[in-house]
């Protein structure tokens, strides 16, 4: 694991309230990691598939490892897919080492319900240490998604990004991340609204759509 240089977080608002959604790391080797902000400090993580011609899928995450500190997806420059705590594993999955990728989607932070996320209070930093990078939505949105795109080569992604970073490491190359927020409806309704930032990552966006894959997920309440 390279040494980690800066942090960026994530910071959405809609009207006049920020929240805080999550976290991403980069080593010098130019992994990747992420890690989800919770209000309880509540954490589960596990593997799922999906399969073949399935688009969206409902499981238990409590079923899985729960852990009381936050742990942080590892998408590594070689491709390694996983997720740590102590000595507790799920992964490693691999996908194409990340300079090779050509904008394609790697992994999405969905939130459930925006006024559940942890308030964002001070102003917003940009430092050599750490970086808040708000994503604004749109008016009164309650619900979103936050799509991560990577590319090795071009500022360049599969989809249209509200957002890009080039991230430049002593003898490496430049490595391009897109961010694209999308608002949906919260998930559940009344009290059975959910309140928590959940991660998955790890299947090969190169692989043709639709086909079964493996995915890792990394949840926050």
């Amino acid at each position: 694991m390279g040494a980690v240089l800066r942090d960026h977080q994530i910071i959405v608002e809609s009207g006049r309230s920020r929240r805080g959604l999550c976290k991403f790391e980069f080593g010098n080797d130019l992994s990747l990691y992420i890690s989800p902000f919770s209000r309880k400090g509540n954490y589960y993580y596990g593997a799922q598939v999906l399969a073949n011609g399935q688009v969206e899928k409902t499981f238990p995450f409590t079923e899985q490892v729960c852990v009381p500190k936050r742990p942080r997806v590892s998408i590594h420059e070689t491709g390694d897919v996983h997720i740590r705590f102590g000595r507790q594993k799920v992964g490693p999955l691999r996908i194409p080492p990340i300079i090779t990728l050509r904008g394609q989607h790697i992994a999405t932070v969905t939130f459930d319900y925006f006024d559940r996320l942890p308030v964002f209070h001070g102003d917003l930093k940009d430092t050599f240490q750490l970086t808040n990078l708000r994503i604004e939505l749109k008016e009164k949105a309650l619900s979103a998604r936050l799509r991560i795109y990577l590319n090795g080569e071009r500022p360049h992604f599969s989809a249209n990004c509200d957002h890009v970073m080039p991230i430049n490491q002593p003898d490496r190359p430049t490595l391009y991340v897109g961010l694209s927020a999308v608002t949906q409806s919260p998930l559940g309704s009344g009290i059975s609204i959910k309140r928590g930032v959940t991660i998955i990552c790890g299947w090969d966006p190169t692989k043709p759509a639709l086909v079964e894959q493996e995915f890792l997920y990394l949840r926050g309440e």
